[in-house]
């Protein structure tokens, strides 16, 4: 189906107004699921060369304070050693998990359902030592790099840039067996926690992640390959997300050479056909391929990066925390104990890592204006009495944001907070009951220590560049994912909430019309553990690329 582009807005609130799950029923969904036939999680190219990676990334010293104080964290010089150590901290497993014959694995970057519909890029522009200019694809589940295409000698630069480019896609069937309509949703608030992700393991290496806004979608689809028919024929085809560019922290990233690396891919010599991950797939959902192509970002779509204003966080009181391990060991809880009260010390580094501007990991990798607004159910947190709060992250004057919110609401400023952090009391109440209630009857929302429901400015952003309708979702991806860590490095546990009942939420919050949309809720508190699931290392079989002690 071809959408015009003067109708895309209308397509993309159609699209959302469609993927709504209602108290009276859920968004369309497969009537069944087969778990023995669920997609394959791991997308290979056959036939392409393969480059293994190392492992020992619990060997690096950054610290989890050393957040706030980038320019004392060491810079690891770019080779192909540490390249193996960026990915092991970002996009590869870090456990595996067992239930009976049951075996499935997790990963540093979190999806829905475990899923994981995001697949991963890295583009060299010139030779690092073991690792030849080129377009590689990463495989997590043997970390390692499979060269889909090696540039000629006469392409590659002839100066070494200190840096390379990641990309990410996303297989949209991954999330729509078992979601539907949406998994569209889903798949894009994985891009943002993938984002996330790899600035918090560059930080890890003294590097920098910059988000290429001049870039359009049809561009990477070309740079990664994905646009090659012939090498996807009985595959499920990828949609082109985003680019970065990695670089050391003390040096200035250059921008990206789109036409010469175009130039490198066309000449370069291509191999590996991608594997089918479902060869029986037994629904359709057309809707996620129109929206995909309603918010595709075109030349008209590529924008200039707005300036912000730094603001620095203040140290976490674990300071000793070593940063890898508190990477590698992120997980989503199952359940809470519906006890344990998040400090308030904790809680309160939480909202700063929340603020609108940072100036260090991860969010110094948010190029433009933030967009969403948060509101908290608190249950659980020292010094705070339970119920509705707002942090107002958006540069939107405080009196406007009001008014589209419950005239009742207090709008008081929570005592104690710094001046940097614009938290504010809704109204006193017991609201477990209610927050499970929209999270689709689900007890971690009440058993937490407090859920968050993320707000987005709509209609307001699509009308001229309707692609900025999954930008929404990366940015509050990316603050469920500061959530999770600040979660572990306060002993507690997140979890992200992709099941809700939109305009119940809404209507509680006294929103009126569509100008403000909740995209995405998570939760924090003290995991319940399951004694009956075995909890297995992530790369046994790869012994031999472990550093040996």
């Amino acid at each position: 189906m071809s959408v015009s582009k003067p109708g895309r807005d209308a397509v993309v609130l159609d699209y959302h107004r469609q993927s709504k799950h209602h108290l009276s029923h859920y968004a369309d969904g497969p009537g069944t699921l087969d778990w023995d036939a669920q997609p394959n999680p791991f997308r290979h190219f056959e036939g392409a060369q393969r480059v293994n990676l190392a492992l020992g990334a619990d060997g690096l010293s950054t610290t989890y304070q050393q957040l706030s104080t980038p320019d004392t964290i060491v810079v690891r010089p770019l080779t192909l050693e540490n390249i193996g150590l960026f990915f092991e901290l970002s996009f590869a497993i870090s456990a595996w998990k067992q239930f009976g014959t049951a075996r499935w694995s997790l990963r540093c970057n979190p999806s829905s359902g475990n899923l994981h519909p995001t697949e991963v890029y890295l583009l060299a522009q010139q030779n690092i030592a073991g690792l030849a200019a080129g377009v590689y694809h990463y495989c997590s589940d043997e970390h390692a790099l499979e060269q889909r295409c090696r540039f000629a000698s006469d392409d590659i630069a002839t100066q070494a840039i200190g840096q390379f480019h990641l990309a990410l896609s996303s297989i949209a069937w991954r999330e729509a067996w078992k979601y539907g309509v949406r998994a569209f949703r889903y798949c894009q608030l994985d891009v943002g926690h993938a984002l996330a992700a790899m600035r918090y393991a560059a930080a890890c290496l003294g590097w920098r992640v910059t988000l290429d806004v001049a870039i359009t979608d049809r561009e990477i689809s070309q740079l990664l390959g994905i646009e090659r028919k012939q090498d996807f024929i009985h595959a499920e085809r990828e949609t082109p997300e985003l680019l970065c560019t990695i670089s050391a922290q003390n040096i200035e990233a250059m921008p990206i050479n789109v036409e010469a690396l175009k130039t490198s891919v066309s000449s370069g010599e291509w191999s590996g056909l991608a594997n089918r991950i479902d060869p029986k797939p037994m629904y359709q959902w057309p809707v996620i391929d129109v929206i995909t192509q309603a918010t595709e970002k075109t030349a008209s779509d590529c924008i200039v990066s707005d300036i912000k204003k730094p603001t620095p966080l203040s140290p976490h009181p674990g300071t000793e925390l070593q940063l890898s391990l508190l990477l590698q060991r992120r997980r989503s809880a199952q359940a809470y104990d519906g006890q344990t009260a998040m400090s308030r010390t904790d809680f309160l580094h939480l909202l700063e890592a929340l603020a609108p501007s940072r100036d260090h990991a991860p969010l110094d990798t948010w190029p433009t204006a933030v967009q969403i607004n948060l509101v908290f159910f608190i249950h659980r947190v020292e010094g705070l009495s339970p119920g509705l709060y707002a942090l107002v992250r958006t540069e939107i004057d405080k009196a406007d944001i009001q008014t589209k919110f419950n005239e009742k609401f207090t709008w008081d400023r929570v005592s104690g907070c710094p001046e940097a952090i614009p938290f504010y009391h809704l109204v006193s109440a017991n609201a477990q009951t209610a927050a499970k209630r929209l999270a689709c009857q689900q007890d971690i929302a009440g058993q937490s220590a407090f859920s968050v429901a993320m707000l987005a400015n709509f209609p307001e952003n699509l009308n001229m560049q309707p692609w900025l309708y999954r930008r929404l979702y990366w940015e509050a991806g990316m603050l469920g994912q500061v959530m999770y860590i600040e979660a572990e490095a306060s002993g507690l546990r997140g979890t992200g909430i992709g099941c809700f009942f939109d305009d119940a939420l809404h209507e509680l919050l006294g929103l009126q019309n569509e100008r403000t949309q909740c995209l995405y809720q998570f939760t924090v508190g003290s995991p319940v553990q399951d004694g009956r699931i075995l909890q297995l290392p992530p790369y046994e079989h790869l012994s031999d690329r472990t550093p040996q002690s």
